[in-house]
């Protein structure tokens, strides 16, 4: 009779640490989840409005990313093109207000 208290007593303390490994399992792949999106996802979402606001005429718009891989140096890329672009449109052009209102007009169109 002991002897099944004492297995039973084992298989309690078994299943206690199963509960626990498997909440700290989780835990950790909600952590490692929530690290991924705000290193990985949420610059190349701002990347990606940048380039949408451009694309619709706003030469204004800059990206604030500021890493040292990848996604920082495209940020700057960016960034650059952006500026070269504002300086090329609004020099070599003077209608470019009248552009920018068809180019706005023409993206609410095709949405």
């Amino acid at each position: 009779m002991h002897e099944e208290a004492e297995a039973l007593e084992k298989k309690q303390l078994f299943l206690q640490l199963a509960i626990i490994i498997t909440a700290l399992a989780v835990l950790g792949a909600g952590g490692f989840t929530w690290i991924l999106t705000s290193r990985l996802v949420r610059p190349i979402a701002d990347l990606t409005v940048a380039a949408a606001l451009l694309s619709g005429g706003d030469w204004n718009q800059r990206v604030n990313i500021y890493r040292p891989d990848e996604l920082g140096t495209l940020a700057q890329a960016l960034n650059q093109m952006l500026c070269n672009c504002k300086s090329y449109f609004l020099a070599g052009n003077p209608n470019i207000t009248k552009q920018k209102k068809f180019a706005t007009k023409r993206n609410k169109l095709a949405m």
